[in-house]
């Protein structure tokens, strides 16, 4: 997972297989992760699918190729969420 410099975050598609599947029909996202100290965060927006340029070539050449590579999700946040509490 990579926070992009214009505030997207992005993650690496491996072993995607329903999700991808859900993104190409359209779907928004959210990503649930773990910041320290022990802080969970919520980003939820629409996400995009991409197979090739920068972000795609910046993630592919992050990413052991022992894994598939498939593409890289891509989440634009409209919503930030620290619990219950709606950062932005």
């Amino acid at each position: 997972m990579r926070l992009l410099s214009d505030g997207r975050i992005a993650v690496m598609d491996n072993y995607f297989n329903k999700t991808r599947e859900n993104i190409m029909n359209g779907s928004s996202g959210a990503f649930l992760f773990l910041a320290r100290p022990r802080r969970q965060y919520q980003a939820k927006g629409p996400i995009e699918y991409l197979t090739s340029g920068p972000v795609y070539e910046e993630l592919k050449a992050a990413v052991d190729p022992k894994y598939p590579r498939l593409g890289v999700a891509v989440l634009t946040v409209e919503e930030l969420y620290s619990g219950a509490e709606r950062l932005a």
